[in-house]
Parts: structure tokens; sequence; C-alpha cells
């Protein structure tokens, strides 16, 4: 989601329908209970078509964070996290891991609602995506890592 994601896949979908070598990128991909750090590659083949495979590299157990549960009732106020590393934008522009943004920002306090999330790419992940656009080299060896798990 988001028109940032969106164009970076686009780009990279691109590069791959044009002979590019496959792309080899790890990415969060959370849960409310658990950490997770999956491999993504993406090759081209025959006539154009294009396959993701996507591999767990590591998990990590948390305390249940409701934001990140998608049954959870939410309110209309908006909160924005990085659909690569899974960190949320703070009002001071830092993206902070989703406890630190739940701790400074007083969520769920007092039985307060979850807010509803919307998901674009934060600075440290768009600058690191372009890096594997630039360099086919960089974005085949598997080295870019969006979000490290602690």
């Amino acid at each position: 989601a988001g028109e940032t994601t969106i164009h970076l896949y686009q780009a990279m979908l691109t590069r791959l329908r044009r002979g590019g070598p496959p792309m080899r990128f790890r990415f969060r991909c959370d849960a409310p209970e658990r950490r997770r750090l999956l491999a993504m590659e993406i090759t081209s083949h025959a006539a154009g078509q294009i396959l993701f495979d996507v591999t767990s590299v590591r998990e990590q157990s948390r305390t249940y964070v409701s934001l990140l549960d998608p049954n959870a009732p939410r309110t209309e106020r908006l909160l924005c996290m990085c659909a690569w590393c899974k960190r949320v934008v703070l009002p001071d522009e830092r993206w902070v891991e989703v406890e630190e943004a739940v701790d400074v920002l007083g969520l769920f306090s007092e039985g307060t609602p979850v807010p509803s999330l919307t998901h674009e790419i934060c600075p440290a992940c768009s600058n690191a995506i372009d890096g594997v656009l630039e360099n086919p080299d960089l974005g085949a060896g598997g080295t870019v890592t969006f979000g490290m798990l602690t």
C-alpha cells in the first residue's frame, strides 16, 4: 500500500522484465506477538512472468501489540507505519519501533481504541531500496535488510 511502495515495486518489476538480475532483500513482517524477518527473492522467468519467493529468516516473541492485530477494532485516527521495516513515524518525524511509538504516543492508555494504520516507506528504507535499484549487484546479493530484529 502507499504510492511510494507501489512505485518502488513497479520499478523493481520493470528492471526484472528488462532482463535485470534477481532482487533479494530482507524485510520485516510482524504479527501482534511476533517480530519476523523474512527474505524475498524476486526473479523473472519466461514470457515476462515474475516469481516472488518469501522465506522466514528469523522470528522473536514479544508482548502482544494490539496495534498490529488486523482484527482489533479501529478508530479513524491514522498512524503511519513503514511498510518495509514496520517502524512508526512520530509527530517530530522520527521513525521508531512500534513498542516505542505506543509508549511515546500514549496509545492504549485508559482503554484508548487502536488507531488505523496507513503504510508508507520511511526515509531509511527508501534510501536502501533506491540503492538496490541503482546497484544490480547490491540487489542481487541479498544483503540489504529493511528493519533489523533486536
